[in-house]
């Protein structure tokens, strides 16, 4: 070992002197690679010549540079007193690959060890390290931002206590709007996982609650998600109710007609109200009802600007199981004409909008779990507005056979859902042809619907509702699997 370790001395000396580094670092990467010695690799990261190396124009030798660095990070243990030493050259490289690099060992290390450790220290990072990674939230690269704000929503659970870190993570709030929403998401990312880290942090989200009157409406639509995130946790849902944001959002939805801003950003809104309800539909369907009255009539005014957005917004809000309720308690006459509209914009709109449909609609009857008396009832009323039928499923036979395989998956993906039900597998078996086409081999070409097809009728297959010949054909079906060929038989002729 002693003498391996010499080698790779002496070429990082030779680094210095040598003009072919080319060669001495593609040498360095060759023995490296059939090494895994923490002594030998600890070299390079804490010695400048290999770090030189990086600032030279050459692309092929600062690829040899970051790939031996690569190796080198790898062998770092977040468990080892000095973890953090090992970083800090990186860290610190104008190149802001190395610094990505560096960041993305730290996240993949504080990733394995944080179950184990169970976060009760610092993880080894100490307040030099943390600064850093705080300094790489204003970055101007993406690929060094990005981890640094899943290290921060890890680390700083145990470091806001420290007043140095705490002011350096709230100055970054003086930088630019694409740094704020990093300090933002982080503020969020920590506030969500522990109710007492969202009391620490409340000033800062009161800062981001003051942005959402911002004239920039991708940063609001950024802001709206990052709310989102933290209203899924009762205890973010509950401060958000508390600083009265969804009532300032609900009545500026109201303003629609006098302020142009707000028409812009009508699908942020609408997304922020449908995602939310799918975490507290009670609390959302129940308090604001104007909202969901707004969003019941983007259907019949077809805005093709909101339209995606509201497919989306009724499929999150029909999702849970008390969703379904109260949507049928309290907004009956709505869903039924909703449940009309869907077929005429399946009849009216371009294809992508037709697969967006489908997608709503197998939220909107998604169960969660196995379905009471109560959501079977409801989704067989909503099923028979749909197709306007109360026995079979014709009107969804022409997007069955439809030539484009997106619109066949997504309507046979929809059809899958309903025979989740009873009385959606009792649907399929009264549609005329619907069963044979299922059945039928020879008519799909795309790999992607024969599996789907097959799908159908694994379900279709664990009923009681076929009779013995009908179901022996089903369980044919799904035992010759997905992709089987019907053998061709050739007769021989003298």
């Amino acid at each position: 070992m002693a003498a391996e370790q010499q080698w790779f001395l002496k070429k990082l000396g030779d680094l210095e002197i040598e003009d072919d580094k080319i060669e001495i670092l593609t040498e360095i990467k060759s023995r490296l690679d059939t090494t895994t010695s923490f002594e030998i690799t600890s070299n390079f990261l804490t010695q400048s010549q290999i770090y030189d190396c990086a600032y030279d124009k050459s692309e092929e030798q600062s690829q040899l540079v970051y790939d031996i660095l690569a190796l080198c990070l790898s062998t770092l243990d977040i468990n080892r007193t000095d973890f953090s030493k090992h970083l800090i050259k990186s860290l610190k490289h104008r190149n802001p690959k190395i610094r990505a690099l560096a960041l993305e060992e730290i996240y993949k290390n504080l990733s394995k060890n944080s179950a184990s450790v169970g976060l009760t220290d610092n993880l080894n990072l100490d307040q030099d390290i943390t600064l850093l990674v705080l300094k790489s939230l204003g970055d101007d690269e993406t690929e060094v931002a990005g981890p640094a704000i899943k290290i921060l929503s890890i680390i700083l659970r145990k470091q806001l206590e420290n007043s140095i870190i705490r002011d350096a993570f709230k100055s970054k709030l003086e930088e630019r709007d694409v740094v704020k929403i990093r300090v933002y998401e982080v503020a969020v990312n920590l506030s969500k996982s522990d109710s007492s880290l969202l009391f620490q942090l409340q000033d800062i989200l009161a800062s981001m609650l003051k942005e959402l009157d911002s004239d920039d409406i991708l940063f609001q639509m950024n802001l709206l998600e990052l709310l989102v995130s933290l209203a899924e946790q009762n205890h973010g849902f509950l401060f958000l109710e508390d600083k009265k944001i969804f009532d300032k959002i609900a009545a500026r939805i109201e303003t629609i007609e006098q302020d142009p801003l707000v028409q812009l950003l009508i699908p942020g809104f609408m997304k922020f109200f449908g995602k939310v309800a799918f975490y507290h539909p009670k609390k959302i369907l129940e308090g604001y009802p104007k909202i969901i009255s707004y969003l019941f009539s983007s259907f019949t005014n077809i805005d093709t600007n909101i339209l995606p957005v509201a497919l989306d917004t009724i499929g999150n809000i029909a999702y849970p199981a008390e969703g379904k309720i109260i949507l049928d308690e309290k907004f009956p006459e709505q869903m039924k004409e909703t449940m009309e509209e869907y077929l005429f914009l399946l009849r009216n709109l371009p294809t992508d909008v037709k697969c967006r449909v489908f997608s709503s609609l197998q939220m909107v009857f998604t169960h969660e779990d196995p379905p009471n008396n109560r959501i079977d009832l409801i989704t067989n009323k909503w099923c028979s507005s749909l197709v306007n039928s109360e026995h079979d499923l014709s009107a969804l036979m022409e997007y069955c056979k439809n030539p484009f395989p997106d619109i066949k998956i997504s309507c046979l993906t929809f059809i899958r859902t309903l025979c989740s039900y009873r009385w959606g597998v009792d649907a399929v078996k009264n549609t005329a042809s619907l069963l044979e086409f299922l059945l039928d081999r020879s008519v799909e070409f795309d790999k992607n619907v024969k599996f789907i097809k097959f799908e159908v009728i694994s379900v279709l297959a664990e009923t009681d509702l076929f009779d013995t010949s009908t179901l022996l054909q089903l369980k044919k079906y799904v035992a010759e699997g997905p992709y089987f060929i019907e053998p061709v038989m050739e007769i021989a002729v003298d």
